[in-house]
């Protein structure tokens, strides 16, 4: 985040805040398709949970292990939480 100040200085301060996950969820509004649904133990693909710090490479990590599944195609993408601004959810996109 930055502050309001005099850039005329030179200097820039940023205030750097931890992001922490809320949660993991399939997108659902395409199941009838994609068969979501049907991905079973889905949190374990992921090596995070709920209100870990929010690290890419645990959810690159899980988003390689869904892909390991025999014609799986997904994507993610992280969603901030209205009124929680420190919160994000992740989204699995399921194709």
């Amino acid at each position: 985040m930055a502050a309001p100040q005099d850039l005329n200085s030179g200097k820039l301060q940023l205030t750097l805040m931890p992001g922490y996950l809320r949660s993991i969820r399939i997108d659902r509004s395409n199941d009838d398709q994609t068969h979501a649904g049907r991905i079973a133990a889905f949190q374990n693909k992921f090596p995070t949970r709920s209100n870990d710090l929010l690290n890419l490479r645990d959810l690159e990590q899980g988003l390689e292990n869904l892909k390991c599944l025999p014609t799986a195609e997904a994507d993610l993408q992280i969603v901030p939480v209205e009124r929680e601004p420190n919160q994000s959810d992740v989204v699995v996109q399921w194709r």
